[in-house]
């Protein structure tokens, strides 16, 4: 029946049948009028389809006299504009022709002004090349010399003057050797000449350790000079070094951020994680507070010591004692009892983050032996209560348990029972 009630529904609202055949009456009547002005419609394309026929009969008839290759207004403005464009063209070259004209006749002008000018100047040279000869035989003469002696003195021209020079060095040279002679001459007077054997190894060694002494200057000199290089080096690659950390200070002022290096000791990965773990903390608190009548709630573990980043365990608020506690110290049914509020706020969390994900089905496997059962007001009743309030006509629970007290609560549910045949599922409740 709910099949033929949704196809019924999918025809939309009810009508009244006599609106319908009132509504196709117009709709007839709307139907003949179009007929008629098709069929006019019709009679008046006959009567232009026949003029235009007789039109392009007259017109076929006034092009008869004209050639084929001037009837189309196309080919005729195709050939206007190659027409215009070759005439463009040969007014440019026309320009370009009387251009090249004058810059041709202006050439060949400034070429023979040229042609004058070094006629001029190749007369003047031979003039002066002549008066010259002249002047030099006469200053032969006068010297005393022959053409062959200039010609073989001609190459000490260039460097009498570093001659003259050299010349006056070497006389003052010797005129201080005579001078030191003379001098050397004075101071030995009298005296009794030296043991030169002596002097001169003496003279040997001496000239040995300098050598020596030079040659370690030498090393010395070049070791300063490549430190002094590697100084500057040094300062130069620092000063690179300061302008790029100036340049990378906030970069790797994030990258500190990002990997720990702050005053939380959270690396961004880890700080993500725990953003995402404290709303499903949130969540498994909201879970866990019906079902241990408010006394417990879970929080993450932010504790860190020395260098070590904070972690993501978990700890447990006591609002009895009023201070946190390891979840290691909870019994057993307080443990699963966390265990379904974290299982229970994580999929709370999965479901608001992505609306395509749904926990259509929980399966609960045991553990409700461990939960207290003394009254109605126990643990055991809350977690019940719970997990009855998330069932849904979208949402279905599942539980395995042994717990009679739970068998009693769930009013569908199979007994599953061991024999020598084999294990056998007895139906109870309503399925």
């Amino acid at each position: 029946m709910a099949g033929i009630d949704k196809e019924i529904d999918a025809l939309g609202p009810e009508v009244d049948p006599s609106v319908i055949l009132v509504e196709l009456d117009g709709l007839a009547g709307k139907l003949a009028d179009a007929e008629r002005l098709r069929e006019q419609t019709q009679t008046a394309l006959y009567e232009a389809q026949r003029e235009d026929a007789a039109a392009k009969a007259r017109l076929d008839q006034a092009l008869s006299s004209i050639p084929v290759e001037l009837r189309q207004r196309e080919a005729l403005e195709r050939n206007l504009a190659d027409t215009r464009l070759r005439y463009a063209k040969r007014l440019r070259a026309i320009e370009i022709a009387k251009r090249t004209k004058d810059e041709t006749a202006n050439a060949a002008l400034a070429a023979k002004h040229d042609f004058m000018a070094a006629i001029d100047a190749h007369q003047n040279a031979i003039s002066r090349r002549e008066t010259a000869r002249a002047l030099l035989q006469q200053r032969l003469v006068e010297r005393n010399l022959s053409e062959a002696d200039y010609q073989s003195f001609k190459r000490f021209i260039p460097s009498i003057e570093t001659d003259k020079v050299a010349i006056d060095a070497f006389k003052r040279s010797l005129n201080l050797a005579h001078d030191g002679f003379a001098a050397a001459l004075k101071a030995v007077e009298g005296l009794a000449r030296p043991d030169l054997t002596m002097l001169t190894a003496a003279f040997t060694d001496a000239q040995h350790l300098a050598t020596t002494a030079l040659e370690q200057r030498v090393k010395t000199e070049n070791y300063l000079e490549n430190l002094e290089t590697l100084r500057r080096t040094i300062e130069q690659e620092q000063k690179c070094l300061e302008a790029l950390e100036l340049k990378s200070e906030p970069l790797r002022e994030l990258a500190g951020l990002c990997t720990g290096g702050n005053t939380s000791k959270l690396e961004l990965e880890t700080f993500a994680i725990a953003a995402m773990f404290d709303r499903v903390l949130d969540a498994a608190n909201r879970r866990l507070r019906p079902m241990t009548k408010d006394r417990y709630r879970l929080q993450r573990d932010e504790g860190g010591s020395g260098k070590s980043f904070r972690g993501l365990g978990i700890s447990v608020f006591d609002m009895e004692t009023g201070k946190a506690r390891l979840s290691s110290t909870l019994s057993g049914g307080e443990t699963f009892i966390a265990a379904l509020a974290l299982a229970l706020g994580l999929s709370d969390v999965v479901e608001s983050v992505s609306g395509k994900v749904h926990l259509d089905t929980i399966f609960i496997d045991e553990g409700f032996g461990s939960l207290d059962t003394d009254d109605e007001a126990g643990t055991l009743e809350q977690v019940l209560q719970v997990l009855t309030q998330l069932v849904s006509p979208s949402r279905a629970i599942g539980i395995i348990s042994h717990v009679k007290a739970v068998q009693e609560r769930i009013p569908n549910g199979f007994y599953v029972h061991k024999d020598v045949a084999g294990s056998r599922i007895e139906a109870r409740g309503v399925i």
